[in-house]
């Protein structure tokens, strides 16, 4: 039998997990998403982003309200409403339906993802907690692998439609456990709603990342990307001083003074932005250079996983015998190797020639998952566990969209250049061309009017190896920031029994 700490981090994990796997699953299914609801390119790009977008604009909101009515409670609430959002979107029949419960479904993880690792803090002895965040943060891995398998295989058995019917069912299996063996936590009372803070940070943030995830798309110059992201910077510069000015804040801005939480944040930002950068990439790569549908892709993803689930249980021994500053340095600077290794290696165009640079990536994620999120937990009260919570989840979900944007934006432009200029080569008109330099569709080569096939491989590789080295270069000079850094802090121990920085 499982005791009750035991079953608080299984539901826990269990939960993380799927707010994950519902973030990927919806890249394995728009195509029959699409086809199923007669949906427009524009509908599907919302009805992909809708989600995550919407989680990580109530984040910090519903952290505070955690804070304020109990995390359990909201733990429950937000796989309710999850259940229910879950399965309208699987029994929607149009696309406004699907992208309102979608949106729906990013109200629920808003609570349930904070809620999970408040939890965990809260119910585990202290001897356990690193352990337990080691696991907490492998689940997230995993959950993103496991919606892209759900989504894969469902739309081949069934259809896509099965997938959200078996995450709803899931999400109310959870939601059941949660009732049933979740530790009661008492409410924060002294916590107030910072109503001005919340309004400027869901603005700022929605805006923020809304203009993240449409400039790949778009255009970086496209007016409402640039008013988007315009006013989502003056509405968290406008966030920040007005929480250094409030009494209670949602967010004390003040802990980023203490460089390790700021080295900490960056190491998690950074970290994700890498992984997610990475699956961007990777399944153009299957798709075009080895030619694999969706379920095979994810499939092949999983030996080189085996790098984080290696590396992952080294996390907490390094992190109290080096410190967050130099295990941060040394989990970036495997990361870069990595994915340098991915971009020397493309032109092989084999499996095998990609699994390398992949499985050092995620051993590199492996080793640096604990200490940042133990920072980052530290540095506010526990009376404020649920923000520091939704930081923590907040840096990761900030990082994935600036990876997917960065590494969707190198991938463009050295895709483009490879197949405009194959274009003028093989006089390809302008019309004919022009689905290919857009985007990625083999329905339009090899007719003896088009592009070869070869020129699309070869532009894909090109898009492969520019992006990855983008991202070597953001891992190094983060890996060269954490190593300069020093601490500001002269407690050996950091806060809240946290590794120290250096």
């Amino acid at each position: 039998m499982c005791s009750r700490a035991e079953m608080t981090l299984v539901v826990s994990a269990g939960s993380a997990a799927l707010v994950l796997a519902l973030t990927a699953c919806a890249t394995a299914m728009i195509p029959a998403i699409g086809a199923d609801l007669r949906a427009s390119q524009s509908d599907l790009q919302w009805i992909a982003d809708i989600f995550p977008l919407v989680l990580a604009m109530l984040l910090l909101p519903a952290g505070s309200l955690l804070d304020r009515f109990g995390r359990r409670r909201g733990m429950i609430g937000g796989l309710v409403i999850l259940a229910g959002a879950l399965a309208i979107t699987g029994t929607g029949g149009s696309v406004a339906v699907v992208l309102a419960s979608r949106a729906g479904a990013g109200v629920g993880a808003a609570l349930v993802f904070p809620a999970t690792l408040a939890l965990i803090r809260l119910s585990l002895p202290a001897a356990q907690q690193a352990r337990a965040i080691v696991i907490w943060a492998l689940a997230l891995i995993l959950g993103s692998v496991l919606g892209l398998l759900v989504g894969a295989a469902a739309t081949a058995i069934s259809s896509w439609r099965l997938a959200f019917v078996v995450f709803a069912a899931l999400s109310v299996l959870l939601a059941v456990l949660s009732a049933a063996t979740l530790p009661a936590d008492d409410p924060t009372t002294s916590v107030r709603f910072d109503l001005s803070g919340i309004l400027l940070s869901v603005g700022g943030l929605g805006s923020v990342v809304f203009a993240l995830t449409e400039g790949p798309v778009r255009g970086w110059l496209d007016p409402v990307v640039l008013a988007c992201g315009i006013s989502g910077v003056i509405a968290l510069v406008g966030f920040v001083g007005w929480e250094l000015h409030c009494e209670r804040p949602l967010l004390d801005v003040r802990v980023f003074a203490d460089s390790t939480t700021t080295v900490a944040v960056l190491t998690l930002l950074l970290l994700f932005l890498a992984d997610y950068g990475m699956f961007f990439l990777v399944f153009q790569y299957e798709a075009y250079v080895l030619h694999y549908n969706t379920l095979h892709s994810t499939l092949a993803l999983l030996p080189p996983a085996l790098g984080i689930i290696l590396t992952a249980p080294l996390s907490p021994i390094l992190s109290r015998r080096l410190g967050l500053r130099r295990t941060a340095c040394a989990s970036l600077s495997l990361c870069a190797v990595g994915t340098f290794t991915c971009a020397l290696t493309a032109t092989v165009g084999t499996y095998w020639s990609m699994m390398p640079g992949l499985f050092l990536l995620w051993a590199g994620i492996g080793l640096g998952m604990l200490g940042p999120t133990e920072a980052i937990l530290g540095s506010l009260s526990s009376a404020r566990l649920g923000v520091a919570s939704a930081l923590n989840d907040l840096t990761r979900e900030l990082g994935a969209a600036i990876g997917i944007a960065i590494t969707g934006t190198a991938f463009a432009s050295a895709y483009r250049s490879r197949v405009v200029s194959a274009a003028d080569d093989h006089r390809v008109s302008a019309l004919l061309r022009s689905p290919a330099v857009m985007g990625l569709d083999p329905a339009h080569v090899d007719r003896g009017h088009a592009l070869p096939i070869a020129v699309l491989r070869d532009g894909v590789i090109d898009g492969w190896q520019a992006a990855f080295f983008v991202l070597a270069a953001l891992l190094v000079t983060g890996a060269l920031f954490t190593l300069s850094t020093v601490s500001l802090t002269p407690e050996p121990e950091g806060k809240s029994g946290t590794p120290p920085l250096n």
